[in-house]
């Protein structure tokens, strides 16, 4: 059985900075999601690239050109050799970029209306969710922080061990990426 537990909900926070509608070229998404150094030892990544449609959401974050979509960028991690790095066992970090602030904005929008989340203080808006499933021998803990910085929404989905992976952890992880992002957005 699957729980939703609210961890945090939205938080819009004012941008305060010029160029917020410049958009990053698709040719540099590669470099805004989490990369090798920015995960826990024994963790290795399995799969990066494009984001396809095969990984496109359902609903409204379905269609790829949604919003003036230009393009996206994945990278997904997991636990080396069977074991857990800080209770997580799979990461999967995303970065989608857009025309303008606006059609990431909806993005945002779209993926809120889906979801029932709470504040982070990241980018100019975010939100963290959390579900959790009963299994043996321990639950499994889904933790998602979703924001959006100027032309680009970005996300960080951990998966762990509900007893051992703290949310802190999932934000400091969402936190090397938007510094990633910050740094190619000026």
């Amino acid at each position: 059985m699957v729980r939703l537990l609210i961890v945090w909900a939205l938080l819009a926070v004012s941008a305060g900075c010029g160029g917020d509608d410049e958009a990053i070229p698709t040719d540099r998404l590669r470099e805004l999601v989490l990369q090798p150094e920015d995960v826990a030892d024994g963790l290795e990544r399995f799969e990066e690239g494009r984001l396809t449609a095969t990984d496109l959401p359902s609903g409204a974050r379905r269609d790829p050109a949604r919003f003036g979509r230009a393009g996206g960028w994945k990278a997904r991690y997991r636990a080396a050799g069977g074991g857990d790095a800080d209770g997580m066992l799979v990461i999967e970090s995303r970065v989608d970029s857009f025309a303008d602030s606006e059609g990431a904005s909806r993005d945002l929008d779209a993926l809120r209306s889906a979801v029932r989340g709470a504040d982070a203080e990241l980018g100019d808006e975010a939100l963290v969710t959390t579900t959790s499933q009963q299994a043996e021998p321990r639950a499994i803990s889904f933790t998602t922080v979703a924001w959006r910085r100027g032309t680009v929404t970005a996300s960080v989905l951990v998966q762990g061990y509900a007893d051992a992976l703290e949310s802190d952890a999932v934000l400091e992880l969402a936190r090397k990426q938007d510094a990633r992002i910050e740094r190619a957005s000026e």
